[in-house]
């Protein structure tokens, strides 16, 4: 009788502290309160590697969060990104999709540029560098190692 208390006390616990857990990854994010923020929009003609949520980032900080993804009717994609109200962007700034490694998360990179003009609330990114697709270079490298192979047969 004595341990079957004990027992339950200790699972008590442990669902206590994994609700802690649980409470702490759910509410702590990038800093950008979903509809807060100041949105800017961006349009690539591919966005492999990044969904809703995935980071911005201005230097390796995080400052944001993509909020949508869509298509405009040239079916280009067009991502709308909320950074934190303190963060003024000039108007000739540039996005990038880049990834944390070789093999890492897939992030948007924001490229301040040198103009005296802040981009507006729910303005647009004039430059937006799409990811490189290391796959696309592995197999264009292997088809040339291939083609090579064959004439000097």
């Amino acid at each position: 009788m004595q341990s079957s208390i004990v027992e339950t006390v200790v699972g008590g616990c442990v669902v206590l502290v994994a609700l802690i857990f649980l409470g702490v990854g759910y509410f702590s994010t990038s800093g950008v309160p979903t509809g807060g923020g100041v949105a800017y929009k961006a349009v690539f003609e591919s966005v492999d590697g990044i969904s809703l949520n995935s980071d911005v980032k201005i230097g390796g900080v995080c400052v944001g969060a993509v909020s949508a993804i869509d298509f405009d009717e040239a079916y280009r994609v067009v991502v709308t990104i909320r950074v934190k109200k303190n963060v003024q962007l000039p108007d000739d700034s540039s996005v990038a999709i880049t990834s944390s490694g070789l093999m890492g998360d897939k992030y948007l990179e924001i490229i301040p540029g040198a103009s005296d003009g802040l981009l507006e609330n729910g303005g647009t990114f004039i430059y937006a560098k799409p990811a490189i697709n290391i796959e696309s270079i592995i197999n264009k490298l292997i088809a040339a190692f291939v083609k090579k192979d064959t004439k000097a047969s």
